[in-house]
């Protein structure tokens, strides 16, 4: 489910966007990795960008969240201009 890499730009994005959202939605970290089926540490790699989730996981999150798959790529690197923001980012939704 969590799968340690080296750690990118992408990556690190990607987790701050995770982050936001789990905060927005008022859910901890502990009640995340447990939806997830994780330790609160590998939890919080994922958040600091440091390990990657699979495609399992991150439609476990979005369900978690409320939030579609694609708001955890909003504003990453080398992502189109029309990608889908957070909802704090100030530009339109496609």
């Amino acid at each position: 489910m969590v799968q340690k890499k080296g750690c990118t730009a992408a990556d690190r994005q990607v987790g701050r966007n995770i982050q936001i959202l789990r905060c927005l939605r008022d859910i901890d970290r502990a009640a995340a990795a447990r939806h997830l089926g994780c330790s609160v540490r590998s939890y919080t790699a994922v958040e600091a960008g440091e390990r990657r989730l699979s495609a399992a996981a991150l439609y476990d999150l979005a369900n978690l969240l409320r939030c579609r798959i694609s708001d955890f790529f909003a504003q990453v690197p080398g992502r189109s201009p029309r990608s889908v923001g957070l909802p704090s980012d100030p530009r339109p939704s496609a």
